[in-house]
């Protein structure tokens, strides 16, 4: 039997692929060819599959388990054999980790508050013979701490110590840090335990309505004893988020602001306008953690987010005039011009009717024919 199979591949299906050990799971959209013939041992899939969600469990030795998110645009590329599809896929893991450990000596920061970092691993070349790259990124700091940063994990060897610290610790490791120089293995221990009785704790807390996060990083030699809880709750038949988190810290000498309090926290409050969440709309108040004056005050905001995939700028400007035509009136408007033909056509008719020769006509309206007369 010789198959050929065209696929136009949507976000209901899931892809999973095997990565060196290490499973791959993806919801998108693609355009795949298979060619198929058993007997001349032929299978060959051609064509693009970009991942709109999905993630990615990395397992090291049993000792780290992780499940990283995909992010949106990743793709997979065949070219003929399956196991020689190009790769280029980014996964995230997020963290909080306070910048001190590794930015110590470098500037006057100040502050041990723990600040979103982002793990990213990169799988790229060839699904039978994948690279594997490590990044540490740190999204919401400042220009001048981004360069202290890039300083600081200016070699691939740095990034892939701070990459796996991260995901041990939840914390970067410092140069004199003691805690990676003696007896780690107990500490691997002591943080995969505390981390699996707090996803315990999440757990038993969270139903099918909501979500809560409990979690509780321990004191090191430059950080102090931290706790984060957050909830999610959708309501409005899943049209209406909210989103609530906060971190409490238990020592805030450090702080820069020396009124700062003790309490972080944040609240998002998100609205689909349509059901695709394609529009939406999206309030929210957080305390600033950035690395300057302002840092513990609270800012609040609001936004309209609105996305449109499209071919070209023509496209796109038909694309929006129809999201954003009311559709009420657009429907009086299509209403009111069938009516109006349909009145036309009735004129047209009549108009007929009486240029037709008037000895076709019987007094009382109708047509004669040879047996009335």
């Amino acid at each position: 039997m010789n198959i050929t199979l065209a696929l136009d591949v949507r976000p209901d299906a899931e892809v999973e692929i095997d990565v060196e050990g290490n499973t791959v799971k993806g919801r998108g959209a693609g355009a795949l060819n298979l060619q198929i013939n058993p007997r001349a041992n032929i299978f060959e899939i051609y064509g693009d599959y970009t991942i709109a969600e999905g993630s990615f469990m990395l397992s090291l030795q049993q000792i780290i388990n992780k499940r990283f998110t995909i992010e949106s645009g990743s793709s997979i590329q065949w070219t003929g054999s399956p196991m020689n599809a190009l790769l280029d896929i980014d996964a995230v893991y997020k963290v909080k980790a306070s910048l001190q450990p590794l930015l110590q000596g470098t500037a006057d920061l100040g502050g041990d508050r723990s600040v979103p970092v982002e793990c990213v691993i990169h799988l790229g070349e060839r699904l039978s013979n994948p690279t594997i790259t490590f990044d540490v990124r740190v999204p919401g700091s400042d220009p001048e701490t981004q360069s202290l940063i890039a300083n600081a994990l200016s070699t691939p060897e740095t990034v892939d110590t701070q990459f796996l610290y991260l995901l041990l610790f939840n914390s970067f490791m410092s140069e004199n840090s003691s805690q990676a120089s003696s007896n780690i293995g107990s500490s691997v221990s002591a943080a995969t335990g505390l981390e699996f009785v707090s996803n315990m704790v999440s757990n038993w807390l969270s139903s099918s309505d909501y979500n809560v996060v409990i979690r509780y990083r321990p004191k090191s030699e430059l950080t102090s004893d931290e706790v984060d809880f957050g909830l999610s709750k959708s309501l409005i038949n899943n049209r209406l988020f909210v989103e609530v988190e906060g971190n409490y810290l238990i020592d805030n000498k450090q702080a820069v602001n020396s009124s700062m309090s003790n309490f972080m926290g944040e609240a998002y409050i998100t609205y689909l306008i349509d059901r695709a969440g394609t529009l939406k709309l999206k309030a929210f108040t957080q305390t600033i953690d950035r690395f300057d004056e302002n840092q513990g005050l609270q800012e609040t905001g609001i936004g309209v987010y609105f996305k449109e995939d499209f071919n070209n700028l023509r496209d796109l400007r038909q694309r929006i005039k129809e999201r954003f035509t009311n559709k009420k009136r657009k429907a009086r408007r299509i209403a009111r011009r069938t009516a109006r033909a349909a009145e036309k056509a009735a004129e047209e008719a009549e108009k007929k009717r009486l240029r037709e020769p008037a000895d076709t006509l019987s007094p009382f309206g109708y047509v004669k024919d040879e047996e009335d007369e």
